[in-house]
């Protein structure tokens, strides 16, 4: 028996010889699906025996003689034949069973791919079914969905006492507030949402998450102005700012009535509110931080003050302090007393009572201080000095606020837009007066563009002139000599 020059000790059982004396390894399988096998181990040629030389280094003249002993150089010789033939067979085996491990691995990963489309496949049918359906339940039962709103509030604003189902009056879940003037309805988890509690000093506030889920369901009149003030060239009517939001509340689930107020409140707010002046109050008061970021007045022009005014009430809002808006300061309109309730007058709900007086006097420590009030305005004296701060802003905003006709200093508007916030005309007598001076310096470039070209004209001119006379000269010159001669 022929042993295969490479088998392995103890793999005799997996060698197979067929009926054409042919080794077979069954080591894999090409792309036909067919085994693939080793092919036909080939001997190497026997070369002819090379007869000895006689003695005295004459070659023989005859063939090979049988029984003549080997050439060892021919030995030598078959010897490399054979050991290159088991290398050469040796590498084409090697490069058969990688072709075939390479193909055997390329069509599982082809068949994994396969599977995976497959899966995604049945998956986005199932999402596409579950869709449709979702879609058909929503549209036939459209009552269902149309007075929640579909999220989950972030804390704090879920505190015990608080509710979360939809059919509950003053849920946090319905975008319709609830009346505030209704006596069986519990204000106090709601007012104590954003209370800092007893071992934590962190401040709570109205976080982002909770004002965007709120602001998608506000209503029209309280989105306008919300959107006006934290957006540049929107201005709105006065009329709009004295006269209130226009909103529902309910006084039982699914029954309300429209009401008049010059903020909005919703349970999710805790004791903050949307002001008329548009901004988001928050529910607590930080008057380290409003302090520490609210500017001074540097000019005393109309358009300044009314920049000064509007990121005045911006900060004050964000660290828990009310201040009106500019379109509410009138002639008749003191704010010596901040009206608090559930009535169209009241500028804030009835809970924040009890800060009124905190925020006059932040208000007041504010105005108080050095450089945040020109010394030359008319009435600085008595705004540093007037306790009350919303009286003392009432001074602030008189000699330079449009509403107040008698001042002497802004131009007086027609009565039919009276009631028409217009601080536009300062900017365009600005616009005007800037307008002007450009045309002006327009006008003397042109002139000087002109003058030099006039002047450099002159100057060509002469130029030409003394030529032709020295021309001229010349000539005559040359003329009375010639005479002479």
């Amino acid at each position: 028996m022929q042993a295969h020059p490479y088998a392995i000790t103890g793999s005799f059982g997996h060698v197979k010889v067929n009926d054409t004396n042919t080794i077979e390894i069954p080591y894999g399988r090409d792309h036909n699906g067919a085994p693939i096998t080793d092919p036909v181990v080939m001997q190497p040629p026997v070369l002819p025996l090379v007869p000895a030389a006689p003695p005295g280094g004459v070659p023989p003249t005859a063939g090979p003689v049988a029984g003549n002993g080997q050439d060892p150089n021919a030995a030598l010789i078959q010897g490399a034949l054979t050991a290159i033939q088991a290398m050469t067979q040796m590498n084409f085996e090697s490069n058969l069973r990688n072709a075939s491990m390479t193909q055997q691995q390329s069509a599982l990963q082809a068949g994994l791919i396969g599977a995976n489309q497959l899966q995604l496949q049945h998956l986005t049918n199932h999402l596409g079914n579950l869709g449709h359906k979702v879609g058909r339940a929503i549209a036939s039962h459209p009552t269902r969905h149309n007075h929640t709103i579909q999220a989950i509030l972030s804390q704090p604003n879920v505190a015990p006492g608080q509710s979360n189902d939809s059919r509950v009056l003053g849920s946090l879940t319905r975008t319709t507030p609830p009346s505030m003037s209704i006596p069986s309805f519990n204000y106090g988890p709601y007012m104590q949402a954003f209370h800092p509690q007893p071992n934590d000093k962190h401040t709570w506030r109205i976080d982002k998450a909770t004002h965007q889920i709120v602001q998608r369901y506000l209503p029209t009149s309280v989105k306008t102005r919300y959107d006006a003030v934290h957006s540049s060239g929107i201005v709105l009517p006065v009329s709009d700012f004295i006269n209130g939001f226009k909103f529902v509340v309910e006084t039982s689930v699914g029954r309300g009535h429209e009401v008049f107020r010059a903020y909005y409140w919703h349970p999710s707010f805790g004791t903050g509110c949307i002001t008329a002046s548009g901004f988001m109050l928050q529910p607590n008061i930080q008057e380290r931080e409003f302090g520490r970021h609210a500017l001074s007045l540097n000019n005393l022009d109309p358009t300044s003050v009314r920049l000064f005014y509007l990121d005045l009430c911006r900060v004050a809002h964000d660290y828990g302090i009310y201040m009106p808006a500019y379109e509410e300061y009138r002639p008749e309109v003191t704010f010596s007393m901040i009206e608090c309730g559930d009535t169209p007058t009241a500028r804030v709900p009835k809970f924040c009572e009890s800060k009124v007086p905190q925020w006059a006097a932040i208000v007041h420590h504010h105005l108080k201080r050095d450089k945040i009030i020109p010394l030359s305005h008319p009435q600085a004296n008595e705004i540093k000095h007037n306790p009350n701060g919303y009286e003392a802003l009432m001074l602030l905003m008189y000699p330079y606020h449009p509403q107040f006709m008698d001042n002497g200093i802004l131009i007086r508007p027609n009565p039919r837009w009276r009631n028409t916030f217009v601080v536009a005309s300062s900017i365009i007598m600005n616009s005007a007066a800037i307008s002007g001076l450009i045309i002006i310096g327009r006008m003397t470039f042109i002139a000087f563009v002109f003058w030099i070209r006039v002047r450099t004209q002159i100057s060509f001119a002469l130029s030409i002139i003394k030529i032709s006379m020295f021309r001229l000269a010349s000539t005559s010159s040359n003329a009375s000599a010639l005479s002479l001669r």
